[in-house]
């Protein structure tokens, strides 16, 4: 069978275009690996098959995408971008009549996850662990010491900035479009790659240390066996509905309480150690497009330690 299948933005996502590439050989798809970004610049275009220019998303439509999906003969679709997510899930009941399949949740567990104060908000009233936020300051705690900021839309780790005394917090928020103010809570960092089938149901998790983070994504992580967690975080990923790929962060206090952070709904950029470890996603995704089952989730046994840094790759010219 020949399926070509399109990652978006796939910038330098190396790790990630190499994983999908594996999918598919492990699958024997015989297909194209099609990538596609806003910058013809970008690196990951040397490890595809064949690369689309993008235009910026907001020149995007659905209209024109279809058309290099025509193209281009892809019938599966990967995003890769938190900016891109609405689009995708806007739009996935579109692909799917023409017979693409989308890595993508519904558009309204997109925008719970999307949204912080409206997540925030979510995991109190369901009874989850999570941090306060508000759009005021002053709607905070007063006995709270320090807080964060951030916007309240877009990817996490931007513009984001922690541990900041009160007048910090008030004199960052003015630099922000949105800004979202919590308490800041000292502790462990944590990441749990998990996938959600089309049943609705968590087929694989994992709970992995943040050992170092740099930029906001996982520099150097390790697995961890945390059933507790990785329990909490399926619960919650079900209740959103979501589908496919997500990271939820959660940080662990000094008293030992787990308190989530946000949840990503796609693939991380430290998620390949999912993958090492048996959060199989590509290839579940691949066989849930060709309407076949799925193998049993089988967790490593043997905890790993992972650790992101560049690499130099030489090719005739």
């Amino acid at each position: 069978m020949t399926w070509n299948v399109f990652i978006s933005s796939i910038s330098k996502k190396v790790p990630l275009i190499k994983q999908v590439r594996q999918a598919m050989n492990d699958l024997g798809l015989g297909g194209k690996l099609i990538g596609g970004d806003a910058s013809p610049d970008c690196i990951g275009r040397f490890f595809v098959d064949g690369f689309w220019q993008m235009p910026l998303l907001e020149s995007l439509t659905i209209e024109l995408f279809l058309e290099n999906c025509e193209r281009f003969g892809i019938k599966a679709i990967i995003p890769t971008r938190t900016e891109e997510l609405t689009f995708f899930g806007l739009y996935r009941d579109i692909l799917k009549k023409h017979g693409i399949a989308c890595l993508i949740s519904p558009l309204a567990s997109l925008e719970k996850c999307l949204d912080k104060l409206t997540f925030s908000r979510l995991l109190a009233e369901w009874n989850f662990p999570g941090i306060p936020a508000w759009e005021q300051i002053d709607a905070i705690d007063t006995n709270c010491r320090s807080y964060v900021v951030k916007n309240r839309f877009g990817a996490g780790s931007r513009e984001i900035k922690l541990n900041l005394s009160l007048q910090e917090a008030l004199s960052y928020g003015k630099n922000i479009q949105n800004p979202l103010f919590q308490p800041f809570i000292e502790g462990e960092e944590y990441s749990v790659d998990l996938y959600v089938d089309q049943t609705k149901k968590v087929k694989g998790v994992l709970a992995r240390r943040r050992e170092l983070v740099i930029g906001g994504e996982s520099q150097v992580t390790y697995s961890e066996p945390i059933g507790p967690l990785e329990e909490l975080c399926s619960s919650l990923a079900e209740k959103l509905e979501l589908y496919g790929p997500a990271v939820i962060q959660v940080i662990r206090g000094s008293e030992g309480l787990w308190n989530i952070i946000e949840c990503n709904p796609r693939f991380g950029g430290a998620s390949t150690l999912g993958i090492v470890m048996g959060v199989n996603s590509f290839v579940w995704f691949l066989l849930e497009a060709l309407d076949l089952s799925l193998p049993p989730f089988i967790r490593e046994r043997q905890e790993k330690r992972q650790v992101r840094h560049p690499e130099d790759w030489v090719t005739d010219k």
